[in-house]
């Protein structure tokens, strides 16, 4: 009986401790999920864009937060920001493996041409002049960098299995589109 009171205040304190689930983040993270689902690409994509050019975002959460902006980017059909929008991210966060990691991924998976127009490169589908061209190549090796730079940031990370994974998409980016050879 004399652990009672002590027993309430203990769990009285546990109730005060907020949880890693609550703050402005977390708010504008629902808010741009529920933006998605609702098909409000362009709002979501900013939603999305803001979390990530936010302060504090990083890790698991910050690579997810770039999978949505880029789902909602190529829902809007608006690839030809891609660029711009993946490479403004690695130089937000230079040092972010998983981060890195998935604009890497992002990039192995991205729509493989475009045009180029008055010397510029526009990602994407074009109507009217310019050069059609495939990138497929260019976005490979920049994938290949930028998972050749997560793999350095992730170091001595305590999820080894996110790490294998790493490994593991780093290896399918080597040997893509290559049958089984010429790899290099």
């Amino acid at each position: 009986m004399k652990f009672v009171p002590l027993l309430v205040i203990i769990f009285c304190s546990l109730l005060a401790i907020p949880s890693a689930k609550t703050g402005p983040a977390e708010d504008a993270r629902n808010k741009a999920e529920k933006l998605k689902k609702a098909g409000n690409w362009k709002e979501s994509f900013e939603a999305y864009k803001g979390l990530l050019m936010d302060e504090g975002n990083s890790g698991k959460v910050a690579a997810e937060d770039l999978q949505s902006a880029w789902d909602s980017l190529n829902r809007l059909g608006q690839v030809v920001l891609m660029d711009e929008f993946l490479e403004s991210v690695i130089k937000k966060y230079p040092q972010d493996w998983r981060v890195l990691f998935r604009a890497g991924s992002l990039y192995m998976r991205a729509n493989s041409w475009g045009f180029i127009i008055g010397g510029e490169f526009k990602r994407g589908h074009h109507r009217g002049g310019g050069k059609r061209v495939n990138t497929q190549q260019r976005d490979r090796v920049r994938a290949l960098s930028l998972m050749e730079q997560a793999m350095k940031a992730a170091g001595d990370d305590e999820d080894k299995a996110a790490v294998a994974g790493l490994y593991l998409e780093f290896a399918n980016a080597i040997g893509s589109n290559r049958g089984r050879s010429e790899s290099w």
